[in-house]
């Protein structure tokens, strides 16, 4: 994984961008290992590409969601 602060996913660990902030360029494969899983509370996709996501570690009984390029906002409670 890199990290990147000018360009990628930002995810805050507080509503409205708030708290503790992970930068990824390219992506995770586990928020575990990065220290905001289950603390993602908003969302910040600095990329011109599509993000996805899911809600669970196995991916496979979970939400998988899809972040628009430029999207910015708090992450909705499932």
């Amino acid at each position: 994984m890199r990290i990147g602060a000018r360009m990628g996913i930002c995810i805050c660990t507080a509503r409205g961008g708030g708290g503790r902030i992970a930068y990824f360029r390219l992506g995770s494969t586990d928020l575990r290992l990065e220290g905001v899983d289950g603390a993602a509370y908003s969302i910040w996709n600095r990329t011109s590409q599509e993000w996805t996501g899911s809600t669970e570690h196995d991916d496979r009984r979970c939400a998988i969601f899809h972040i628009g390029a430029g999207w910015q906002s708090d992450i909705p409670a499932t």
